[in-house]
């Protein structure tokens, strides 16, 4: 894991603090809450030093999909997971619940190209849902997936 990658929540991390869904451990759960998309993964690590070396929950909330590194992260790598998963938080944070069905099927996208398809099928939807902000979100897309 990169120590010196900024993490958010995806769209699954930020269903399940909104709805316990997926029922993690309360260890786990407790440093999801505190991913906020500003803080590193060093930075995480040094906030809970006391409570022991937190790495492995980092890894096993990044493996099971409820934090992905945050946009600019996932630029840079080109890491396609990172840039679902951003993408999705997006949606889910300008959408609400209403947004889920659409999150849902985005993250379910396992290619940049599937992705891309899947976007521009549902570009009147999210430019409907998001209004004023649906230019900033297909900005971020296509840094995303270029």
């Amino acid at each position: 894991m990169n120590l010196q990658a900024v993490l958010s929540k995806t769209a699954k991390g930020a269903d399940e603090i909104a709805t316990r869904k997926y029922k993690l451990e309360q260890r786990l759960r407790s440093l999801l809450i505190v991913v906020n998309g500003k803080a590193t993964a060093g930075e995480l690590v040094e906030m809970f030093a006391q409570a022991g070396d937190i790495t492995p929950r980092l890894e096993k909330l990044i493996a099971d999909g409820f934090i992905a590194e945050a946009a600019g992260a996932a630029a840079s790598s080109g890491n396609f997971e990172a840039a679902r998963s951003e993408l999705s938080k997006a949606l889910s944070d300008a959408l609400g619940p209403a947004g889920d069905s659409v999150c849902m099927k985005l993250e379910e996208c396992s290619s940049t190209q599937e992705l891309k398809d899947f976007l521009a099928s549902r570009r009147d939807l999210v430019d409907v849902g998001l209004g004023r902000k649906s230019a900033a979100f297909w900005t971020k897309a296509k840094e995303l997936l270029a």
